[in-house]
């Protein structure tokens, strides 16, 4: 369903209560923790082949003979920062996803300079003097303008005065289509929302005044035949409004990385120094 019209929702904030998926209770932590060591699609993580192309780009900004104190938000089961901390580079992970940290965590063979925290990245408790700071895959705008301003100036505050920035966005485009594309439903065995047989009906909405999209997942499993909803709200920005926050927040130098191996035409890194 695509409208410009408010209907029920004018009466408050898109980003009021439940806006996104809860992906930090249990149950849906451990279901999404499959889809980012799955192989076969790269919508939770990049496969590994993927992964490994980037973190070979972003070690390239230490340079041959310099490691860097890097911290990873939103950093899933830790596919990125183990690489990085098997170079030699010190980092730590942040993920607010139980099922996602504890596999972080297992798999760390390099405790003495890779840490992970289960937090969620708007409490701002991220460590000082950062080289570098990594915010991948799109999570830029599954957050309101509001909490982004401020995720944004805690990330200024944790760097060096030398520090740098790196954020993966989803372009304005492939947001919009989202909004603007047609309904689905499907019947799954088991999937992201229920490990029981269910039904997924999937409906999108495109607000092109808030240039917000939003879409509804109505799960109904087979056995209780009750529903329950969910909603994924994103939000688009131009690049002269997506410029003018960096800046706000004390960075510089704000350019897209045109040589980044994303391997996905919705996603762009933009790259920022500190002021």
């Amino acid at each position: 369903m695509n409208t410009d019209n408010f209907e029920d929702t004018i009466s408050h904030s898109f980003w009021d209560h439940e806006y996104k998926i809860p992906w930090h209770e249990a149950d849906f932590s451990k279901r999404m923790l499959r889809e980012h060591l799955t192989q076969e699609h790269d919508l939770a993580s990049r496969r590994l082949e993927i992964i490994g192309r980037q973190v070979e780009w972003i070690n390239q900004i230490a340079g041959d003979e310099r490691f860097l104190k890097i911290l990873d938000l939103g950093c899933g089961p830790g596919l990125y920062a183990h690489r990085l901390a098997k170079k030699g580079h010190e980092i730590k992970g942040i993920d607010f996803s139980p099922a996602s940290i504890g596999y972080a965590k297992r798999h760390n063979r390099w405790q003495e300079r890779c840490a992970f925290s289960q937090e969620d990245i708007r409490a701002g408790d991220y460590g000082m003097n950062y080289d570098l700071v990594i915010f991948l895959y799109g999570e830029f705008n599954v957050f309101s303008p509001t909490e982004m301003r401020l995720i944004l100036k805690n990330i200024r505050e944790s760097l060096r005065s030398t520090g740098r920035l790196l954020v993966e966005l989803q372009i304005f485009k492939a947001i919009q289509g989202i909004g603007m594309s047609f309904g689905a439903e499907q019947h799954y065995e088991c999937g992201l929302f229920s490990d029981q047989p269910h039904r997924c009906c999937i409906k999108n909405e495109w607000f092109s005044e808030q240039q917000i999209a939003v879409q509804r997942f109505h799960i109904t499993e087979d056995q209780c035949k009750k529903t329950k909803t969910y909603t994924s709200t994103t939000q688009a920005y131009p690049d002269t409004a997506l410029i003018e926050m960096f800046e706000d927040a004390g960075f510089c130098n704000v350019q897209c990385e045109s040589l980044w191996p994303s391997a996905n035409d919705g996603l762009v890194l933009w790259s920022a120094n500190c002021r």
